[in-house]
């Protein structure tokens, strides 16, 4: 099955079908930024990137540049889910498929508890329904663009 036509793929089968290995390796990844294939099922390896302030790519020093967005701080601020959705889908939707990226790791949905936490930035808000508000917006905004994203710490 090609990459492109897996979107339609019958999951249930293929849950059925996986063998008690490949289910152990689809939960590791290849690398840092891939998910292992499984071959005999037509399941492809996915290209992951992180994506709390921008879409990285594949390295973590001297990688292709990005878009930097204000941090979640700054977009939490705003209290603007209409503004974090569009957000979602008119810069990291895009910017995740000029990287081939299938799967953003972010939003990071960590409650800030303290200012001193080193990354305290790429958080939304100390207050709970604002943070949930803004990052459900983050989510279906870049969802929206179809690409996935994988909720983080």
């Amino acid at each position: 099955m090609a990459p492109s036509s897996f979107a339609n793929a019958n999951i249930d089968e293929i849950l059925e079908n996986l063998t008690t290995d490949e289910a152990i390796l689809l939960t590791a990844g290849v690398g840092f930024w891939h998910t292992h294939k499984v071959e005999r099922l037509g399941v492809p390896a996915i290209k992951v990137s992180d994506g709390p302030n921008g879409i990285r790519g594949n390295h973590f020093f001297m990688s292709t540049p990005a878009k930097c967005l204000p941090s979640a701080t700054a977009l939490g601020a705003t209290w603007d889910t209409k503004l974090v959705e569009e957000v979602g889908f008119k810069l990291l939707a895009p910017e995740a498929k000029l990287k081939a990226t299938s799967v953003v790791l972010a939003p990071t949905c960590n409650i800030q508890r303290n200012p001193l936490g080193g990354r305290s930035f790429e958080s939304f808000s100390e207050d709970p329904i604002l943070s949930g508000l803004i990052a459900s917006a983050y989510v279906r905004g870049t969802q929206n663009g179809g690409i996935g994203v994988a909720i983080k710490h």
